[in-house]
């Protein structure tokens, strides 16, 4: 064969469709994808058809603009959907319902009102607590401080004071009228109660908080901003058992757990004494969440400190601990 004719396999750019099995019926342009070849023109005694490409649709640029507008539109939809919500508590429960509880003595106005959630239907009791928080300044007028009180009557109603005795410190939500609904209360229900306990600080009442929004709001519902409001609450009262659990919980279901509030209660974790070893799990747990992926910049406080404080040796095994369990995420 002359040299010039000559030619290796590797310098042909094309694609065939492997099959197990030779199908002698089967026309052979078939075998080439992304041209376009008549089937008069696989005769050998023709001139071969000139072979034509196929040009994407889209560039890059185009499919990365519709993703974004898709999520965008998803982001729309559901604050459409949160307004409509919102509209229709407050026009439910006006100021004038709330009113009715302000018998000038707190812990009455709390039973009456702690009654009137018993009695409602879960619908309506969700709805009742999104219209407290979306007007507490003009509620304010009717019931000082309404926002604490609405937290004490969700903390420790009145209404189940006796039934409770203590077994609300095993079972967070025994006696919580709201838990015996079974519903959602929304984001900005949770971010209400959270942003009070911050202020006035009850790990009992924090548990219960904690528990009710992990049991019974989606995930989707729960921004990153509210768990940096949980992280916060537990690193700033010295929670790492509790704050430890929740956070796991968090990554393992889906919730919106910022990369940098999570090296944060990494490294929190990891100055507890005797959270050590737990601070290492919990960077090899992200390959189970959707949100936080194992980078260098969050292992780099953590062989920082093992350096300044640990032996070479530990220095060494905490690397071969990171290596052997390094994997992607979801």
């Amino acid at each position: 064969m002359p040299e010039d004719l000559t030619f290796e396999m590797d310098d042909l750019d094309i694609e065939f469709n492997h099959s197990s099995r030779f199908d002698g019926n089967r026309d052979i342009s078939s075998g080439f994808s992304g041209f376009d070849m008549p089937r008069e023109d696989t005769q050998f005694d023709r001139k071969p058809a000139t072979l034509v490409t196929e040009e994407p649709e889209d560039d890059f640029n185009t499919f990365v603009d519709k993703f974004n507008s898709g999520i965008n539109y998803a982001e729309q939809l559901k604050e459409s959907h949160e307004e409509k919500e919102h509209s229709k508590a407050l026009k439910k429960f006006h100021i004038d319902f709330f009113a009715q509880f302000n018998t000038g003595n707190p812990l009455t106005s709390r039973l009456a009102f702690e009654e009137a959630v018993q009695g409602m239907t879960a619908e309506d009791a969700s709805l009742m607590a999104k219209s407290l928080v979306h007007q507490p300044y003009e509620l304010n007028k009717v019931i000082p401080n309404i926002e604490m009180f609405f937290y004490k009557s969700f903390c420790s109603p009145q209404l189940t004071k006796n039934e409770r005795k203590g077994r609300d410190r095993q079972e967070p939500l025994y006696g919580n009228v709201f838990a015996k609904k079974g519903i959602s209360l929304g984001s900005k229900v949770y971010r209400s109660l959270l942003e009070t306990v911050a202020l006035y600080t009850k790990k009992k009442h924090f548990k219960k908080i904690l528990n009710h929004l992990m049991q019974f709001e989606d995930a989707e519902n729960i921004d990153s901003s509210i768990v940096d409001l949980i992280v916060f609450i537990g690193m700033d009262n010295d929670y790492p058992v509790l704050l430890g659990s929740t956070m796991k919980f968090l990554l393992q279901n889906g919730y919106d757990v910022s990369p940098e509030t999570f090296k944060k209660f990494v490294i929190y974790l990891e100055s507890c004494k005797g959270f050590e070893e737990d601070a290492k799990r919990f960077i090899m747990l992200t390959g189970e969440s959707e949100n936080v992926q194992m980078d260098f910049g969050m292992l780099k406080p953590l062989f920082a400190r093992t350096i300044r404080n640990k032996s070479g040796q530990e220095v060494l095994k905490t690397f071969e601990q990171f290596r052997k369990n390094l994997k992607l995420n979801k």
